[in-house]
């Protein structure tokens, strides 16, 4: 299965808007099965990104997100901004890349660097 970046960024978005420290947090995507969630889920868990526990039993992939770690957090500050993460895409897509996910934080930054004048 391929890393989806835009789905990586809706799992963290909906980490920092569930109100829940405590528990799980429901993460449905339209359009994205529930393992192709728990396999995002499981690489930011992972990477350091999110808090998350395994819970597959019987087959199927199962990781449930409980809450973003402070690297999640600072990701999702890069990322937040619509126009900075479409044109970070754009870039990348222009040059036909899929770059690792640190190179991808480190554009968000510059970018957003970009837009502030510095």
């Amino acid at each position: 299965m391929k890393r989806d970046m835009d789905l990586v960024r809706g799992i963290l978005k909906k980490l920092e808007d569930s109100s829940s420290v405590v528990g799980w947090v429901d993460l449905e995507f339209e359009g994205r099965s529930s393992e192709e969630v728990a396999y995002h889920v499981m690489l930011l868990h992972q990477a350091g990104y999110v808090d998350a526990q395994h819970i597959t039993s019987r087959g199927g992939l199962d990781w449930r997100a409980q809450r973003l770690t402070w690297k999640g957090h600072e990701f999702l500050s890069a990322a937040r901004n619509e126009g900075v993460w479409s044109r970070m895409k754009s870039k990348l897509a222009e040059k036909g890349l899929d770059v690792p996910f640190d190179l991808a934080k480190e554009l968000l930054m510059n970018l957003t660097r970009q837009q502030l004048g510095m």
